[in-house]
């Protein structure tokens, strides 16, 4: 079975516990956060199908970014 992605470009900087409420809410599903090697990340499951969302920012000092925005504010969001 092939995976689904689902990337989210955000043009804003947003708190990511804030965003994990309000995709809470639109889903109607519950979250569990966890930090990994000093990046957030998030997961649940929404109509039989996994979801993973990961903090653009991490606190050991990177960002994420896509190829062609370098720099941008980036959130990876993973539907399997």
């Amino acid at each position: 079975m092939q995976a689904r992605c689902l990337s989210i470009v955000l043009n804003e900087d947003v708190d990511f516990m804030n965003l994990i409420r309000k995709v809470e809410r639109a889903l109607d599903t519950d979250f569990r956060s966890v930090d990994k090697k000093g990046r957030y990340i998030a997961e649940g499951e929404f109509r039989g199908c996994k979801v993973s969302i990961v903090d653009r920012v991490d606190r050991l000092g990177e960002m994420m970014s896509d190829q062609g925005r370098a720099g941008s504010n980036f959130t990876p969001c993973l539907i399997k």
